[in-house]
């Protein structure tokens, strides 16, 4: 997933990220144990592939997971969240990721 977001293939990146959510999603309503940093990598993803976007629904995704793993986001996660453009409709979603996990980080 990280690959083909790295290489702006955006719509693979989407469909991967799809079926790793859901299969985590998966594991977990079946009461399976996963390993926290599994959940945090595919946080990091997620608002990764958000930020490319340009889109709320990965950023709450991405949120969500990093609350599950008790994890806040990494500076570079930070970094593409200031760099995206003012937007209302992102507004929402930026700020839960921003304050998820146990602590929130800055961008520098």
């Amino acid at each position: 997933m990280e690959r083909a977001i790295e290489q702006g293939r955006l719509a693979v990146a989407e469909r991967m990220m799809s079926r790793g959510v859901t299969e985590l999603e998966e594991q977990l309503d079946e009461g399976l144990e996963v390993e926290p940093a599994r959940i945090a990598g595919i946080a990091e993803c997620a608002a990764r592939l958000g930020c490319a976007l340009r889109t709320a629904r990965w950023l709450e995704i991405g949120a969500k997971l990093y609350v599950r793993a008790r994890e806040a986001p990494s500076r570079e996660v930070l970094a593409l969240l200031d760099g995206l453009p003012s937007d209302a409709r992102l507004a929402d979603a930026v700020s839960a990721v921003r304050h998820a996990g146990p602590g929130t980080r800055q961008a520098s």
